[in-house]
């Protein structure tokens, strides 16, 4: 694994619960500038655990002739203050989503399983 590399999938924590998406240019297409400005406490994980956070930069649009346009897009970064093995938070989101979306699903059993267990078995459910 390399250090700085995001390995896709990624599972992302927002207002409207976990979202998971096949890339980081994927989630940073699919995502607002505004809603990421405004919702500081969003979060994920890669595919290998690693902590990701959401933030608004710069970059300079081309539009045609060569005339440039400075605006504003959504990034997706590692956040090396974030560890799935650490993290208290993403329990109850994790076993929701796992339970909506697997009919198979069996909640005692789930709460069993790590962080990275879950992780992984939110990435079995996505494919």
């Amino acid at each position: 694994m390399n250090i700085g590399t995001i390995y896709p999938p990624l599972v992302l924590f927002l207002d409207d619960g976990v979202n998971t998406f096949a890339s980081a240019k994927e989630a940073e297409q699919h995502l607002e500038v505004v809603d990421v400005r405004n919702s500081p406490e969003w979060f994920g994980y890669d595919s290998s655990g690693q902590g990701l956070r959401l933030e608004v930069g710069p970059y300079e649009r081309h539009l045609f002739f060569g005339i440039k346009r400075k605006d504003e897009r959504v990034c997706v970064r590692l956040d090396p203050h974030r560890s799935l093995d650490q993290d208290s938070t993403s329990q109850e989101y994790m076993l929701e989503y796992i339970l909506e979306n697997d009919p198979k699903a069996d909640q005692r059993q789930l709460l069993q399983l790590s962080l990275r267990e879950l992780l992984n078995r939110i990435l079995k459910i996505r494919k």
